[in-house]
């Protein structure tokens, strides 16, 4: 983020790789209109590093950096992790490659917004009048008018900033504001992997192929062997006799004696497994309830997006419209 004018870009990377990095870097120096003089990362070792102090001296650019455990010097990029990063896009784990392209459309439309359309306004005084605390601001700009104003962009920069801005429709462009986390909750791209080839899928966002997936996911659940929840411990003990072998330094003792351990109501409670047999079998029934925790969390994302987009029946509107239009018996007090 620009601290003179509050442009903002984002970029999602892969991994936090030093090449990760520097192409993000690249990627953001293309995109912004006007020419970066100086960084000032986080102290995260994926940012500052060799490579990010070379990729600055070799574009002439300065590099400055927090006083470890002093947030407050980075006050200006933690307020955005919040409106610009956490609000849209919320607190799902994203980690393949599908959901990495949703997420860079949605910061490319995001950025858009935010510059252009949604004003800023910035800290003029702070001025304590007993207990309190009284700020002005100055009048709320957005950063596209903030940096036509400050004079420091060249002509052909201003001028493509200007022809980006009449091409851009500000309805379309803050749809993707619209809710928390509302961008991949309606997008609702996933890496999933089919039977036979293991490919990458989206899935698909008309309701009669919701439909057939909700189906399909019912029908692999159904189709699910003995499953039981729990893990599975080995412990080895010794025992009271003093002369056994167990009570010898280099001895671990009896054992490894295999448990299964689960909880009942919230206690927890185990379960020995007498033999090789016994712990395979219950290797197998933890995995199934592992596939079935898997499908179960898919079955309610797709039933979701199912009851989303599934309008009202006829005879529910016509009942909610009689509702309305009903009188009420209630007499009217007249004075």
């Amino acid at each position: 983020m620009d601290i003179a004018s509050s442009w903002w870009e984002g970029e999602a990377i892969p991994a936090r790789t030093q090449q990760a990095t520097r192409e993000g870097l690249d990627a953001i120096r293309r995109r912004v209109p006007f020419r970066i003089q100086e960084l000032h990362p986080d102290n995260d070792s994926g940012l500052i590093n060799d490579l990010l102090w070379r990729y600055c001296r070799q574009r002439q650019i300065r590099m400055s950096r927090s006083r470890p455990y002093k947030k407050n010097d980075n006050a200006w990029v933690e307020q955005r992790n919040w409106t610009h990063v956490r609000k849209v896009e919320g607190y799902r784990r994203l980690d393949n490659t599908a959901e990495l392209l949703v997420l860079r459309e949605l910061y490319d439309r995001l950025r858009l917004y935010k510059n252009f359309f949604q004003p800023t306004m910035k800290l003029q005084s702070k001025v304590r009048v007993g207990g309190k605390i009284h700020r002005r601001y100055d009048e709320p700009r957005t950063p596209y008018q903030r940096l036509l104003e400050s004079g420091q962009l060249s002509r052909r920069a201003e001028k493509q900033l200007r022809e980006q801005y009449e091409r851009l429709n500000g309805v379309r462009v803050s749809k993707v504001m619209t809710a928390p986390g509302s961008f991949f909750s309606h997008v609702s791209v996933r890496m999933r992997y089919a039977r036979g080839g293991g490919h990458p899928m989206m899935i698909p966002q008309s309701l009669e192929a919701l439909e057939q997936q909700r189906a399909h996911v019912s029908h692999q659940i159904a189709a699910l062997g003995d499953l039981r929840c729990g893990s599975i411990t080995s412990t080895s003990g010794r025992c009271g006799k003093p002369n056994c072998h167990s009570h010898k330094p280099d001895q671990p003792g009896h054992g490894p004696n295999p448990r299964l351990t689960f909880k009942v109501q919230g206690r927890t409670r185990t379960e020995s497994l007498p033999d090789a047999a016994a712990v395979n079998k219950a290797k197998r029934e933890i995995e199934e309830f592992r596939k079935f925790q898997a499908l179960q969390k898919e079955f309610l994302e797709v039933n979701a997006q199912i009851c989303h987009l599934r309008p009202l029946e006829a005879d529910t509107l016509s009942q909610q419209e009689k509702k309305r239009s009903k009188p009420s018996n209630r007499k009217r007090r007249v004075k």
